[in-house]
């Protein structure tokens, strides 16, 4: 019983099982790769919209801090509202006090007790952008978004099933 099943097959059919599994081997490694790098990039991709639309946020409502129109930086804020993917935004401050907020129809999360440090940071299922509002140079403020990643995880879910299908495809 020296080499079982695949033992006893013919060249042909041993040849044609190595050249399969060779090259199911990099097909289903190729197709790794490009979940991966898709995943990467569609974070990146979504991480640029989210600092995009915080900056033409932060271009209008300098003058509402300014001039402490929290009516008009509410206006500003519900801009964001055509976004499904952001959650929260928070305007605060200069001594971080929350001066205006948008919360999402299906958002339960409440904006935090102060904004953090600026910039951009990934956690589990949300993105969260803080940036500073300044008028003629000088801080008056500062804005939190709170964004999901729902767009993300759909994305590569579809992309997953697509590659598996076509792995399972038969070849002609």
């Amino acid at each position: 019983m020296s080499g079982g099943v695949f033992g006893r097959l013919p060249i042909r059919y041993k040849l044609v099982a190595m050249i399969m599994l060779t090259s199911g081997t990099a097909l289903v490694l190729a197709s790794i790769g490009y979940l991966i790098t898709d995943y990467y990039q569609s974070r990146e991709d979504l991480e640029q919209d989210l600092q995009t639309q915080a900056s033409m946020v932060v271009e209008n409502s300098g003058a509402a801090l300014d001039f402490l129109d929290a009516q008009a930086a509410a206006d500003t804020l519900r801009t964001l509202s055509s976004n499904v993917h952001i959650r929260s935004a928070c305007l605060y401050k200069l001594d971080a006090a929350l001066f205006a907020q948008f919360q999402a129809p299906r958002s339960a999360t409440p904006c935090p007790s102060s904004p953090g440090p600026d910039g951009s940071i990934l956690l589990g299922d949300r993105l969260l952008h803080v940036e500073g509002v300044h008028v003629q140079g000088q801080r008056v403020g500062t804005l939190f978004m709170r964004s999901d990643l729902d767009v993300l995880q759909d994305r590569i879910r579809v992309q997953a099933m697509i590659v598996a299908l076509l792995l399972m495809a038969p070849a002609r």
